[in-house]
């Protein structure tokens, strides 16, 4: 029961944090145009990911190490540590977002403003800290914060995004969608945590105790937003504009679906004491998850073939213009997968086993990515979709080989 409870509030918040957003897609492109929500979108996706390289895997290394500290000055303590690493990983960050977003092929002086909210949308990771609430239980909190941002930004979305016109009343209120969310945070956290006077030691213990899974969540993020950028420079803001959308609804199920990998890891490092049984339920926990995000893989073509269909997204999306770069769902099942095996090696102290393949897949995916660049658009989709299961195999085979 505890188990299945960790799952329904995990997958709850998760649901709020992206499911709400998914709903603004389709009036965003009704409105503003599926052009120039690409637009937007692309900085976004640039903004997002770098997030990902300042949260530097504390919303997996953090829990654990939090969930296992008893004594209030050690909590203390190991927050500070964490939030000045992240406000350092931001400073390093903010020339990064620049030079890409101003390189880019769809950069314009005109939509500037863009580029700068999409930045503050990337520096809001510093002080979004989940895990420190995961870790304490206070599930009530994050539904309320998280819930409560993106339904107010929604309604001001629908209020004063009318037309083509309001690219920056759009702009602005994403940011703030992310942004408030941090704001509630901080706030909450400046009441009950004093910040501490750490010594250089001591940060240097906590960023090299995250690293490996920093290797991992980085190296493996980083592959959907070099073939974003990739793609930036062969599709139309408008081609673009449909990928960002079936991107999105991407990101949606396969983060919908983490809860389950955050809460079977626990329960399998439980069940590790007894290694007979552990094997066998390991087998059952991933032939389930597999024919799960089957069922999801499936369930994504079908509510977007639906979606169109009933004409409930206008702006220029049509079945045929979806039908190739929908070829990303076929990624749900490594996606989910992924993550349960790399960090089930990991519990089996494995960690350089996956840093050896998430490596390698990088370096595979680049020359694939180079490669393809130079040939159609299909070939490059075909190259980002064979990577991602070629990590699946890699992953699963050292499993197995356990």
């Amino acid at each position: 029961m505890k188990l299945i409870k960790s799952i329904l509030s995990l997958t709850t918040i998760k649901a709020i944090d992206y499911l709400v957003p998914l709903l603004i897609i389709p009036y965003s492109i009704n409105v503003l145009g599926v052009g120039v929500y690409g637009k937007v979108a692309f900085f976004q996706t640039i903004a997002i990911f770098l997030g990902i390289i300042i949260d530097f895997g504390f919303n997996v290394v953090g829990l654990q190490r939090l969930s296992i500290r008893t004594r209030e000055k050690n909590k203390k303590r190991y927050i500070t540590a964490s939030i000045i690493i992240k406000i350092m990983l931001g400073i390093v960050c903010i020339p990064l977002f620049y030079m890409l977003s101003i390189v880019s092929p769809i950069y314009s002086q005109a939509q500037m403003y863009v580029i700068h909210f999409s930045c503050l949308i990337m520096l809001s990771s510093i002080f979004n800290n989940q895990w420190i609430y995961q870790a304490e239980h206070r599930y009530r909190f994050i539904m309320f914060t998280s819930l409560f941002s993106r339904v107010f930004c929604f309604i001001l979305i629908l209020l004063f995004v009318r037309n083509d016109n309001d690219v920056f009343n759009y702009a602005l209120l994403i940011m703030v969608m992310f942004a408030l969310p941090a704001i509630i945070q901080t706030v909450d956290l400046s009441k009950s945590i004093e910040p501490l006077k750490i010594s250089m030691r001591y940060l240097k213990i906590v960023f090299l105790t995250n690293i490996n899974i920093f290797y991992y969540r980085v190296v493996s993020a980083s592959i959907l937003p070099i073939y974003n950028y990739s793609f930036g420079g062969l599709l139309s803001p408008a081609e673009f504009g449909v990928f960002s959308f079936l991107q999105r609804i991407l990101g949606a199920v396969v983060n919908f679906s983490t809860p389950i990998n955050q809460a079977l890891i626990p329960y399998l490092a439980k069940a590790k004491k007894e290694p007979a049984s552990y094997f066998i339920l390991l087998k059952k926990c991933t032939v389930y998850l597999l024919l799960y995000s089957l069922v999801v893989m499936l369930c994504a073509f079908f509510g977007t073939w639906l979606i169109i269909d009933m004409k409930l997204i206008d702006g220029g999306i049509t079945l045929e213009k979806v039908l190739l770069p929908a070829c990303i769902y076929l990624t749900i099942i490594p996606h989910i997968m992924n993550g349960f095996l790399s960090q089930t090696l990991t519990l089996h102290n494995r960690s350089y086993d996956v840093r050896k393949i998430v490596i390698f897949i990088a370096v595979l995916s680049l020359s694939f990515c180079y490669i393809t660049f130079q040939l159609e658009i299909k070939y490059m989709l075909l190259s980002y979709v064979s990577s991602c299961f070629i990590m699946f195999f890699l992953l699963l085979n050292k499993i197995l080989k356990k």
